[in-house]
């Protein structure tokens, strides 16, 4: 790569560079001055005098991920600091930055105007993200050679790139910014570490890397860090650190290293003119040869040379091009980017120094003398990296490098990667190979059980658990973009069975929070997966259990995320046909069944995970390297016989079981926006459906324990009179069924003239869908979003089109379900409601409606909007269902609601509220499985025998015409009379009126829309 930048080059020119270009055998002795300075510095005898001072950071740790908050990070480094706001959320990190100027003359001044102007800013940042009253972690990145004491001291030896602040060396610069904050009392930050810039870059690195153990910078200013046995660190101060832990990190300030002569066998008369010039002559030498800070000078000095040789530009030598700090370390990145024979940006550097109309040949000249001072820079960080991998003696071990001059220089890393592999005799670690990636995060996630064997409660978040999982699942997708067929990754996966271990450890809730990290693991997988996956043995075992767990009660904080699981597995269903055999699950009960003939009925709670650790090592590392495991030992329960026996009473406890049970006595409504107050007021005393009077001793309210704290109150203990009384109403309902015109209307139900059972339907035996039944116990979460994910899934499933599929949906609790919530929602609106809102509610079940769900449009609003979001639900349900579904679902309404609870509440007192409740569905309705005729039969009948009654009361009013036009006129042309009263009988009769216009207008509009 440097040949190609020689070509044409002058033997003059090349005679002039000669000294800066390193032999291989200047570099190792390079390398074997450098070891002896750094074993110096680590000896407690040798430390105080030594020139490379290896300061021990006291850090004996290295990040895993789990780490978890908001962190303030100060970067002070160059003539700009860095003020970062990080928030930590194990695997993954958001940050916020901003960056601030350091003048000239602050860094020059005094120490306490540096750290004011930084408190200053720090200040700035804080309240500009409005968090001065939180108190606020700081890492301290210090990015000078510092003598550290501590996590939270550490003492200026020397200042660097151009800083020369009084009063600050020798002291503890944390004690500087802490004091410089105080001063300021307008923020809360508390100075947590200082680390070196090269500590820091090791740290982030490791955060990502696990072979990571050598640190680096090369930008500014060079130093580099590394991980060295505590052993060794001699020069530690007693009680900072933990003896007994193996490692620690250790700053070397190798920017130092050269001061006393030891490297004046490489120094050229450009290296001593940059020393001599700067504000710290004899000092920081090997800094001076590497870093940006000093580049661009050294390259202007050697092209000075030439051009007063005569061997560039004509021997003319621009005025810039003579003054100090003209010629900018960036030009020399810039020019070496050009293309092979390309020179544009070579002449726009060249224009900005006053050169214009330069020849190729300077050109490739110029680029010459910067490819020569940038490889001498990239040999000797690379020098001094090999020293350190043949000092720590480990194969395959990672680099973290940063700075600018890395960054920007097109061909660093490569200059640096070809040399140290020359230099070294250990190598860099190869990068991993995405299955080496993926099983090296597959034991890290399972160490973590390996070294909590007697207590995994610790929070998930506080683990590497979710960074590994997130690991796993980018190696999986990243191998599917280029490839057409599975990778080694997910073969591996599905070989080793991976997800029924975590389907193991989901089920078993250890450590806290794993379930939901489980099934958000799976669930990302199977839908960002370009492959059908759900129908492989690894997979779909691991998801029926997981579907298992997904319960909706008793409610959790996991239902978002159990709930988007099994829309996800709804959506793959729907993509996937031939996988719906997948989601029933009495294959799975019978094997389970079948297995656990013999044994006790007693199952365990909580599934046990036994690991047993493998023989350690004598060179194990236990703070680097993955803890491997020789066997795993899962004792797995039966997941479903629990889970499908809480789902059967979850089913039978909203299934209407008697005739006392499907009076409208029963009130049960589930809404986000209900609160439990509402549904027992409106119970009490207000609901126009539920207005019996009961025994005080005998009546039992019960609540039942639904996510959203609903309430279903039933009135099981009413006394015989009430009961009788209710038969005798449900028998009179029975009469006046119109069994003769419409006796094909309902001969699939089975019922039986004169039996209770005309009610409803008889429920054949039910079948079981896993899936189905997971989504139906979310129906009555108080989290509106998730009810609407779960009707969404359930929606999906209803619609297939598989005939075998759609008879099992039809014959689950779905119909039951779905028309009791409608029930339940409908019996609690409050008696109060004026009727004339009703027809202005609009609502959609899958849309939040704010102005409605929080009572602010009329009082009892919630009540209806929730009630009319639901039935516009049932309307799209069957419109959307398979023909079968839509079916039970249509038959299921029309007796358990329409008949059983509207056509009653239609002979009470709250005629008027009810009527408009009516008219508004049926304005609403669009489904023809809910059609007019088979659905209201009853209502027409009720409407008879109401409209009879009105006709024998109204004439025995005196005036009665009158009062007729004045009520009216009153409903309807919003006029008052004085010292007109409300009268129930004429407002009934008026709103019967107006109600059999307003249904034959919806059934002539439905009527031609069908022709």
């Amino acid at each position: 790569m440097f040949a190609t930048f020689v070509i044409d080059v002058r033997a003059p020119i090349r005679d002039i560079c000669k000294e800066l270009i390193l032999t291989d055998d200047q570099l190792r002795m390079v390398m074997q001055k450098l070891d002896d300075e750094m074993n110096k510095g680590l000896s407690k005898a040798t430390h105080d005098d030594a020139i490379v001072k290896c300061f021990p950071t006291y850090v004996q740790d290295l990040p895993d991920g789990s780490e978890k908050g908001n962190f303030l990070a100060l970067d002070l480094g160059g003539t700009n600091f860095r003020v970062l706001l990080i928030t930590l959320e194990g695997q993954s990190f958001d940050m916020k930055s901003k960056i601030y100027a350091i003048p000239q003359s602050l860094m020059l001044g005094t120490g306490t105007q540096l750290f004011d102007h930084i408190a200053q800013c720090l200040a700035l940042f804080v309240k500009d993200l409005n968090l001065q009253d939180q108190v606020l972690p700081l890492g301290f990145t210090f990015s000078f050679p510092l003598d550290q004491q501590g996590l939270t001291r550490g003492y200026l030896v020397r200042w660097t790139k151009g800083f020369n602040c009084s009063g600050v060396i020798d002291e503890d610069v944390v004690g500087l910014l802490e004091q410089a904050i105080e001063r300021r009392s307008d923020v809360k930050i508390e100075v947590c570490a200082i680390l070196n810039d090269t500590t820091g870059t090791l740290m982030s690195c490791a955060w990502k890397n696990r072979n990571c153990r050598i640190g680096l910078i090369v930008g500014t200013g060079t130093n580099a860090c590394y991980v060295e046995k505590t052993k060794n660190v001699e020069c530690a101060i007693p009680g900072n650190y933990v003896p007994e832990k193996p490692y620690m990190l250790i700053n070397i300030e190798w920017g130092a290293f050269g001061e006393g002569g030891v490297l004046d066998f490489i120094l050229t008369e450009f290296d001593r003119a940059i020393d001599e010039n700067s504000i710290n002559p004899t000092k920081q030498l090997f800094e001076k040869m590497i870093s940006g800070m000093y580049m661009g000078e050294l390259t202007r000095l050697v092209l000075e040379k030439v051009v007063n040789a005569g061997l560039l530009f004509g021997g003319k030598c621009p005025s810039d091009l003579k003054k100090r700090g003209k010629f900018f370390t960036k030009y020399v990145s810039e020019i070496e980017n050009d293309a092979k024979g390309k020179y544009t940006n070579c002449r726009e550097v060249l224009a900005e120094l006053g050169l214009r109309n330069v020849s190729d040949q300077d050109c490739e000249n110029v680029r010459y003398v910067c490819s020569v001072v940038s490889r001498r820079a990239a040999h000797l960080a690379s020098a001094g990296i090999a020293t350190l991998l043949n000092k720590m003696g480990e194969d395959n071990v990672t680099v973290g490098i940063d700075g600018s001059v890395y960054r920007f220089h097109p061909y660093f890393h490569d200059l640096m990667t070809e040399k140290i592999s020359q230099l070294q005799n250990h190598k860099i670690a190869p990068p991993a190979t995405p299955l080496q990636d993926f099983t090296y995060h597959w034991k890290q996630l399972m160490n973590f059980y390996v070294n909590h064997l007697t207590d995994c409660k610790v929070p998930i978040q506080t683990t590497g658990i979710p960074r590994h999982l997130d690991r796993l699942l980018e190696i999986l997708l990243d191998e599917e973009k280029d490839e057409t067929e599975p990778g080694p990754c997910l073969e591996y996966l599905l070989q080793h069975k991976l997800l029924d271990l975590l389907a193991t450890l989901a089920s078993a809730e250890t450590p806290p929070g794993m379930r939901t990290i489980c099934l958000s693991f799976l669930r990302k997988l199977l839908g960002r997966s370009k492959y059908p996956l759900l129908h492989h043995t690894s997979i779909y075992g691991p998801v029926q259990r997981l579907i298992g767990l997904c319960n909706g009660s008793p409610p959790s904080p996991m239902e978002a995320e159990e709930v988007q699981f099994l829309l996800t597995i709804c959506f793959l269903v729907c993509k996937y046909p031939h996988v719906t055999n997948i989601i029933n699950d009495a294959p799975t009960v019978q094997r389970h069944n079948a297995s656990a003939s013999g044994r006790s009925s007693e199952r365990m709670e909580v599934e046990k995970v036994t690991y047993i650790p493998a023989r350690r090592r004598n060179n194990f590392n236990p703070l680097f390297e993955p803890l491997d495991t020789r066997a795993v030992t899962l004792i797995n329960p039966n997941l479903f016989s629990s889970e499908n026996d809480r789902r059967l009473r979850f089913a039978e406890s909203n299934r209407p079981s008697s005739k006392t049970e499907t009076t409208r006595g029963s009130s049960s409504q589930s809404n986000g926006s209900i609160s439990s107050r509402d549904v027992e007021n409106a119970s009490q005393s207000s609901s126009p459906i539920i207005q019996k009077p009961i025994s005080d001793e005998s009546s039992v309210v019960a609540a039942s324990s639904s996510d959203s704290q609903d309430y279903d109150v039933s009135q099981k203990g009413e006394d015989v009179a009430l009961m009788n009384e209710i038969d005798t109403h449900l028998q009179n309902l029975q009469d006046l069924r119109l069994d003769v015109e419409y006796g094909t209307a309902y001969e699939d139900s089975n019922c039986a003239e004169g039996d209770q059972s005309l009610l409803r339907p008889e429920t054949p035996q039910k079948s079981k869908c896993l899936l189905l039944d997971a989504l139906l116990s979310y129906i009555n979460t108080a989290d509106n979003t998730v009810r609407i994910r779960a009707c969404e899934g359930i929606m999906v499933l209803a619609s297939l089109d598989d005939s075998s599929f759609a008879q099992m949906v039809a014959n689950s609790d779905l119909a039951i379900l779905i028309s009791n919530r409608l029930e339940n929602l409908f019996n609690a609106i409050p008696a109060h409601v004026d009727p004339a809102e009703i027809d202005g509610v609009d609502v959609t079940w899958g849309l939040d409606s704010p102005a409605w769900t929080k009572e602010k449009k009329f009082s009892g609003c919630r009540q209806v909007a929730a009630f009319f979001m639901w039935f516009d639900y049932c309307n799209q349900l069957i419109r959307e269902a398979h023909p079968d579904v839509a079916d039970a679902l249509a038959k299921s309404i029309r007796v358990n609601f329409l008949e059983k609870i509207v056509t009653p509440a239609l002979a009470e007192h709250h005629v008027v509220l009810i009527t408009a409740l009516v008219t508004k569905c049926l304005k609403e309705l669009t489904s023809n499985a809910l059609c007019i005729a088979p659905g209201t039969k009853n209502l027409f009948t009720c409407l008879q025998k109401v409209v009879k009654q009105l006709v024998n009361e109204v004439p025995k009013t005196p005036d009665h015409k009158q009062m007729l036009k004045e009520t009216r006129e009153r409903l309807l042309e919003d006029c008052s009379h004085e010292g007109e009263k409300e009268n129930i009988l004429f407002e009934s009769v008026i709103v019967t009126e107006e109600f059999c216009k307003e249904l034959a207008a919806i059934a002539y509009v439905k009527y031609h829309h069908s022709m």
